[in-house]
């Protein structure tokens, strides 16, 4: 049956949400006629159920619909606003080493990261009444779960009731140490002097994560100024004549190297 729905607002919901043959200016927003499910949809001659609206000749349809259809992946980047499809295994070519930086008094630092198998924001800040945030936030679940750093590794970088201590800062780094295209989540947090600790979470797919944590804490060590990563290793300058302590991660797991 034709449906006409008329004077529905639109707007962001197009630009966003559906996917057609013409584009909409970001946060355009107009009141318009349009068809509703007018237009019936095949796919290599399968008809195939999915919403859809007919506007001035171009067909609109969601765009989770049209990656379920084409076999792929929806991916959303929070801090560009970015929707994309994508293939199930595609992790862009500059989602390594990217990196944020948050210190106490700024705005939330969001970090965007593309698994596998999900896309994921690493949301740094200010937590309320007290305390800091460390989330990351998949996106297409709309869940999230707090980074959990182990007990007693975090005494000399936070207040008893969890805010940054002053002249610290926390740095979030995505790399990516055995190449399996699920970058590792690396924190780091300190004063830029002789304080300062080192963390490193993995993700592992799950088939819900509302119910399993898919992240992992790897490593956690004190540090003094700065880490280096290098590959698959990690890398803990320590001292003022070289010195340095090197970690190997292989098999999903972080092994101290003899020097």
């Amino acid at each position: 049956m034709r449906k006409e729905l008329k004077g529905m607002v639109i707007g962001f919901v197009l630009t966003s949400l559906l996917v057609g043959g013409s584009a909409l200016a970001a946060g355009y927003k107009s009141t318009i006629e349009v068809l509703f499910n007018n237009v019936n949809l095949t796919v290599n001659g399968k008809k195939v159920a999915s919403d859809n609206i007919l506007y001035n000749g171009t067909t609109y349809i969601p765009l989770r619909d049209v990656a379920d259809l084409l076999g792929k992946k929806v991916g959303w980047d929070q801090a560009s606003s970015t929707a994309s499809i994508n293939d199930p295994g595609f992790v862009p070519a500059d989602n390594g080493d990217a990196s944020v930086a948050w210190k106490d008094g700024e705005e939330d630092a969001n970090l965007s990261v593309q698994f596998k198998d999900r896309s994921a924001t690493v949301v740094i800040g200010r937590d309320h009444p007290n305390g800091t945030k460390m989330n990351v936030i998949f996106n297409e679940d709309k869940f999230g779960w707090p980074l959990e750093l182990d007990k007693g590794s975090s005494a000399d970088i936070f207040k008893p009731y969890g805010d940054l201590n002053d002249g610290f800062s926390i740095h979030a780094t995505l790399h990516d140490f055995d190449g399996d295209g699920n970058p590792e989540i690396v924190l780091t947090a300190g004063n830029g002097l002789v304080t300062g600790h080192v963390w490193v979470f993995s993700y592992t797919s799950v088939s819900d994560v509302s119910k399993i944590n898919p992240l992992k804490l790897e490593l956690s060590e004190m540090i003094q100024q700065k880490v280096e990563l290098d590959k698959n290793k990690l890398i803990i300058p320590y001292g003022s004549v070289g010195l340095f302590n090197e970690y190997d991660y292989t098999n999903g797991h972080f092994a101290k190297s003899v020097q």
